[in-house]
């Protein structure tokens, strides 16, 4: 079973087509307007096409590649750090915070509650 966390409202998923429902309704026009390399949020698209357009991004983020291009960098965010399941049988659960990969729940509740101050309840399963 995978587990999938909204780390916007911090609700929880147990179904993939569940979430991305969620994001289409709760969420689609907050992630229109956040630039996916440096997380910034805009008032509107035009401005983050703007901001896309001018920014320096020399370097992804989470992992430090470097870019020449704003277009490669997204490209590369999107291929390496969005994917929810890489390989089923190794990874069961991710943090939408800062993508880091858990075998089990309790390691994924432990993570989010020291690295990024989660509140978290008792799931049963």
């Amino acid at each position: 079973m995978y587990i999938y966390y909204c780390w916007e409202c911090h609700f929880i998923y147990f179904n993939q087509d569940d979430i991305l429902e969620h994001f289409r309704g709760a969420h689609y026009d907050e992630c229109l307007r956040i630039c996916p390399v440096c997380l910034e949020q805009f008032d509107s698209i035009g401005e983050l096409l703007l901001h896309q357009k001018t920014a320096a991004h020399s370097g992804c983020n989470l992992c430090g590649e470097t870019f020449p291009y704003f277009s490669s960098h997204v490209a590369h965010y999107l291929d390496v750090h969005c994917r929810v399941i890489r390989r089923p049988d190794d990874i069961r659960y991710m943090c939408f915070e800062c993508f880091e990969e858990f075998l089990n729940l309790r390691s994924v509740q432990d993570h989010l509650s020291l690295q990024h101050g989660a509140m978290w309840f008792t799931l049963l399963l």
